[in-house]
């Protein structure tokens, strides 16, 4: 390693919180006064980072850059969580560090990093950036734009990314399931895990022009694809018209049991009954986010260009779930899990999302638009909490969908459809466009 990235790894190996086990012959042997010791073993998931030696950038369409975290094989045969956000963990202060390949050597490129990753959190399934891992599972993440970086880099130029080595609390003993509704992090006692530094990757960046056609985004679920006598469900949205730089905008969702669903699609409130659904179809990844395009003309009748661009953050495509666990029983009565309603009932909750979850040129004026575009219950079943008390099916072990019973015991699917879309302009400070 050149001496300029070597000076800049944070933690090694050596950096790791030891353990040290004695055996009854060591203790025998120490009594005796001869001290002998084993070898110390971590008292941490063996944490290390993996990332692809040469990658090119292209600065129109960027590549996206996997990272893969993997536990190591270890003498601790249970499973753990551990959480990665792509945002904080790569892109904040302990995060990677670039270089640019100069005359001279290598030169540290010198940027404001993202905040740092909290040192407490409470867990709850829809935190999709903790993950399961035992030993030799591991978990991916897709770097995007390489954020913050992205304004620094120039055609034709080399670059080495280097990971510096970093420290981590939000980790513990277990599994997903023991830990929803629980806090993660410093204030549990144990020591942080770590992952150490060295790892480099050459970069390579060129610029090349964007040869395809933007496509339309795909039309929402229509309230045709409802099927009769499943329960009727609708989705509805409200947010503000206006989201002020620099600032947080909240997403209102609001999942309505209108009744049962007759031939056309409609509601029918003739012997409707309560049920229970697996709430899966109602995650991040069932709405769309749409952006006004820039060279979008409205005053020119003869323009084919679509108005609306679907944007696709990369930072969105999380991580792989590891499905390769043993499926866990859970109960139907499980509020984080499933959804209860009943006849006329509605279930509200909320999508929080701020200007770096938004395109990486926004701009004053930009115009956004929201909606859910529709979604598929798999598994259900007719009635309440209180009648399902003792009910329990299978599901694997990171948010997936349920695997046993299979087949819903022949009920049909729940098809909801699209909801109506809220839009918001981004506004300066002051509420004004300009």
């Amino acid at each position: 390693m050149e001496p300029e990235l070597a000076k800049n790894v944070r933690l090694s190996e050596h950096d790791r919180p030891l353990v040290f086990h004695f055996s009854i012959n060591t203790i025998y042997a120490i009594y005796k006064g001869i001290q002998e010791l084993t070898s110390p073993s971590s008292n941490t998931p063996v944490l290390s980072i993996e990332v692809a030696p040469d990658i090119i950038v292209s600065l129109d369409c960027p590549l996206s850059i996997l990272v893969t975290v993997r536990r190591e094989e270890d003498d601790i045969n249970k499973p753990c969580i551990f959480r990665w956000d792509v945002d904080c963990d790569a892109w904040g202060p302990s995060g990677f560090m670039l270089f640019r390949h100069t005359s001279e050597g290598l030169e540290k490129i010198e940027v404001d990093h993202r905040a740092p990753p909290p040192e407490t959190l409470e867990y709850t399934e829809w935190d999709a950036y903790f993950d399961e891992l035992l030993p030799g599972q591991c978990l991916e993440r897709n770097l995007g734009d390489l954020f913050p970086f992205r304004h620094q880099l120039v055609p034709g130029e080399k670059y080495t990314l280097l990971w510096p080595g970093a420290e981590y609390a939000l980790w513990d003993w277990g599994t997903l399931r023991e830990h929803i509704g629980h806090k993660v992090g410093v204030d549990m006692g144990l020591p942080c895990a770590i992952i150490p530094g060295g790892v480099c990757s050459s970069l390579t960046v060129i610029q090349e022009a964007q040869v395809f056609k933007r496509d339309p985004p795909p039309s929402p679920v229509g309230k045709s694809a409802r099927i009769p006598g499943t329960p009727c469900l609708s989705v509805s949205l409200e947010c503000p018209s206006e989201m002020i730089w620099g600032e947080r905008i909240t997403v209102t969702m609001k999942v309505t049991y209108d009744g049962l669903t007759n031939k056309d699609g409609e509601t029918a409130l003739v012997e409707a009954k309560p049920f229970i659904i697996r709430n899966l179809p109602f995650s991040f990844s069932n709405y769309q986010l749409l952006r006004r395009c820039h060279d979008y003309d409205q005053w020119d009748s003869d323009n084919d260009d679509p108005e609306w661009e679907l944007y696709l953050d990369d930072n969105w495509n999380l991580s792989y779930n590891i499905m390769d666990g043993p499926d866990i029983e859970v109960n139907v009565t499980d509020e984080e899990l499933f959804l209860s309603l009943q006849p006329g009932e509605s279930w509200t909750d909320e999508f929080t999302f701020d200007l770096s979850e938004l395109h990486e040129d926004t701009a004053v004026g930009d115009s956004y638009r929201f909606l859910y575009w529709g979604g598929c219950v798999e598994w259900w079943i007719w009635g309440t909490r209180e009648e399902h008390a003792d009910t329990t099916v299978k599901v694997p072990p990171l948010r997936g969908g349920v695997v046993n019973p299979i087949g819903n015991e022949g009920k049909q699917k729940i098809k909801i459809p699209g909801s109506n879309t809220v839009e918001f302009v981004v506004v300066g400070k002051t509420g004004f466009l300009a």
